[in-house]
C-alpha cells in the first residue's frame, strides 16, 4: 500500500510540472507576439523566422478556394513562374497580427523579384478582415478561405506559412513561424 501511495504521488508531481513547463512554453500573450514580431521585423530572424531547409520531394499546391478577396484574386494555376509565400491568418489571432507587418514588408522587399504573397484569412471573423488590412495598410493580397483551403493545406493552426516553387509545388511548410529571407531567395 505504502509504494503504491509513494507511485501515485510521483506520477502526480510529474504530470503537474508537465502541465506548468507545457502553459509557461505557450505563451499566447500579444505582448509576447508582438515582441516576436519586432525583433522578426529589425533583423533578428534567426530566433522568430523558421530555418527549416526546402523539401526535396515536393507535392503540386492546392488551389485556394476563397468566398471573396481583399485585394485582387490570386489563382496559383496562373502564378507559375512565380515564388508565393501562403500565410494562413485571422484578425482574432494575436500571433497571426503580431507577424502580418513582417509578412507585409516580405511582400515589398520580394515582388519585384517574383514573389507574389498571398494571405488566407480563416474563416471565422473573416467579414472584418478587409477593414483590419485598410487600417494597419497591409497590401498583399488575402483571400477569405471558404473551409477548403485550409483543409486542402492541413492547417490545423495558424499563423501557418507556406511556400510554392515556381513550378506550383509546395517546397516548404507547413510552418509557424515565416521563412528566413535566404529560404525565399533560394527560391527566387
Amino acid at each position: 500500500m505504502w509504494a503504491k501511495n509513494v507511485i501515485i504521488r510521483t506520477m502526480g508531481t510529474g504530470i503537474a510540472v508537465l502541465v506548468i513547463g507545457l502553459l509557461s512554453a505557450c505563451d499566447n500573450s500579444e505582448e509576447t507576439h508582438a515582441s516576436h514580431a519586432n525583433h522578426a521585423e529589425h533583423g533578428s530572424q534567426d530566433l522568430y523566422l523558421s530555418e527549416v531547409p526546402l523539401h526535396t520531394n515536393r507535392m503540386p499546391a492546392p488551389e485556394i478556394s476563397a468566398g471573396g478577396w481583399v485585394g485582387e484574386e490570386v489563382q496559383l494555376q496562373k502564378s507559375r513562374g512565380k515564388v508565393i509565400l501562403l500565410d494562413f491568418w485571422a484578425t482574432w489571432c494575436p500571433p497571426c497580427r503580431a507577424y502580418l507587418p513582417h509578412t507585409e514588408s516580405t511582400w515589398k522587399k520580394y515582388r519585384d523579384k517574383g514573389l507574389v504573397v498571398v494571405g488566407v484569412h480563416d474563416t471565422m471573423g473573416s467579414k472584418g478582415a478587409a477593414g483590419y488590412m485598410k487600417e494597419h495598410n497591409f497590401t498583399f493580397p488575402t483571400g477569405l478561405d471558404d473551409g477548403r483551403t485550409s483543409q486542402a493545406y492541413n492547417v490545423v493552426a495558424i499563423p501557418t506559412y507556406y511556400l510554392i516553387d515556381k513550378e506550383g509545388n509546395i517546397a516548404w511548410g507547413p510552418e509557424h513561424a515565416p521563412p528566413t529571407n535566404e529560404i525565399i531567395e533560394m527560391l527566387l
